[in-house]
């Protein structure tokens, strides 16, 4: 073989490599399931409190769940005494605080920050906290002057500005909060199950 076909052979191959890299380069593909396709697993370090179910899918950014709104998952809570249903593709995280060490009197959280519970900056999120003054005084921070009163789980509680619902159960102050938009829908859906326990 001449060197001349040697030469022309090789930058045939440049060209062809050269072309692949700058169409994958380009390529504005990415992986982006459509609803009804399984969504790739998912890890989470806390044991026991990954989503079993398999049916989940990808809509507009979020993994959604076709079952989460039917057959939701209950957080309960046997130090605390309470319980709440969330969407089956939500992951919460628990904290414990010492008196003090948070404003308002906070002593544990559970921040439901992924999945369908999340969205942008925020997550739902529950605060047991001791009672300091009014039982039912808004969350720190939160302005205490648009409430509105309702019952949860029997108990009298407020509502503020549509993002926090606090009740009492007498010994501890419950605050149910979502700040963003998105989440009242899956925020009110959680109020309206939360429930003491013995």
């Amino acid at each position: 073989m001449n060197q001349r076909a040697i030469v022309g052979i090789l930058i045939a191959l440049i060209v062809v490599l050269a072309g692949t890299t700058i169409y994958f380069a380009t390529s504005k593909n990415t992986y982006a399931p459509s609803v009804g396709q399984p969504f790739p697993a998912q890890t989470q370090s806390m044991a026991g409190k990954i989503p079993t179910t398999t049916n989940q899918a990808v809509t507009n950014g979020q993994t959604t769940n076709a079952n989460e709104a039917v057959n939701p998952k209950t957080y309960t809570n046997t130090k605390y005494k309470f319980s709440v249903n969330y969407p089956s593709n939500c992951f919460y995280t628990e904290s414990s605080y010492k008196l003090g060490e948070l404003p308002g009197g906070i002593l544990f959280s559970v921040d439901f920050d992924k999945g369908s519970c999340a969205s942008g900056e925020g997550a739902i999120s529950i605060n047991v906290a001791e009672i300091l003054g009014d039982s039912l005084i808004g969350p720190n921070g939160m302005d205490p002057v648009s409430t509105k009163d309702l019952t949860i789980s029997g108990k009298k509680a407020k509502n503020y500005d549509e993002e926090a619902y606090v009740v009492s159960d007498g010994k501890y102050r419950f605050e149910i909060i979502g700040t963003e938009k998105s989440l009242q829908t899956t925020l009110k859906t959680m109020v309206d199950s939360f429930k003491f326990t013995n």
